[in-house]
């Protein structure tokens, strides 16, 4: 990795990409920020979101919970300079995952606990499995997955992602047209083809890659992990 492209931090700033990518930022060193995130397209970086006026003691939260590479670069005006102030990238190895279950089935469960033990070979991360069916369930886990009940409290909680058939018609992007976009500006400008190559098209909601009814409940954990 080149120097440049290093994460750093000269600002009070907290980064966390628990259910989705949330940035808030503690300092007043500058009276306005430029925030951008970043997702992976082609194996490049695609603007996903900025906001030119981010205020000091403020926060902001994507609506997107589906697992992506992201990327964070805030930058202030320093001595009459456009300036840098972090970046941050979504990084999980060695850091603590947690899948949330919402199933009904012990059945389903077990796949998408084996599919969490691939995952954590992946991604060499520290993963925690939360089910209602941990105590049937538990001798699945490996010295990196632990199987645990859905009350369990987790410390230094890197990322989470709830694997469940989440509402789908009123969740979808378009669904936001008249708040946020003016009549001149269509959704597929802002969320389009472009930002998702990998997936292949726009994704039909901000929790889902493709509509769940289509697919078998167990594809549930793969359309909401993974990206390429």
């Amino acid at each position: 990795m080149d120097v440049q492209d290093l994460d750093f931090s000269t600002i009070n700033a907290k980064i966390s990409y628990e259910h989705s990518p949330r940035i808030a930022i503690n300092d007043n060193k500058c009276n306005v920020y430029l925030m951008q995130l970043f997702c992976t397209y082609q194996n490049k970086w695609t603007l996903e979101h900025e906001d030119w006026g981010f205020e000091p003691y403020h926060y902001w939260r994507s609506f997107i919970t589906l697992r992506n590479k992201w990327k964070v670069e805030i930058y202030g005006i320093v001595d009459d300079k456009l300036t840098m102030l972090l970046r941050n990238t979504y990084n999980e190895s060695g850091r603590n995952v947690v899948f949330i279950l919402d199933s009904e089935s012990s059945t389903l469960d077990a796949t998408y606990i084996k599919k969490a033990i691939k995952f954590q070979e992946q991604t060499h991360s520290l993963v925690f499995v939360k089910t209602r069916f941990h105590k049937l369930l538990k001798d699945m886990a490996t010295p990196f997955v632990k199987v645990v009940d859905l009350s369990t409290d987790i410390e230094n909680v890197y990322s989470t992602f709830r694997i469940r058939q989440n509402e789908i018609l009123s969740n979808q992007p378009s669904s936001f047209k008249k708040i946020y976009f003016p009549e001149s500006m269509s959704v597929s400008d802002w969320i389009s083809d472009k930002h998702w190559p990998i997936r292949g098209k726009a994704t039909a909601t901000f929790d889902h890659q493709h509509d769940w009814m289509y697919y078998s409940p167990e594809k549930l954990f793969d359309d909401i992990v993974y990206y390429e």
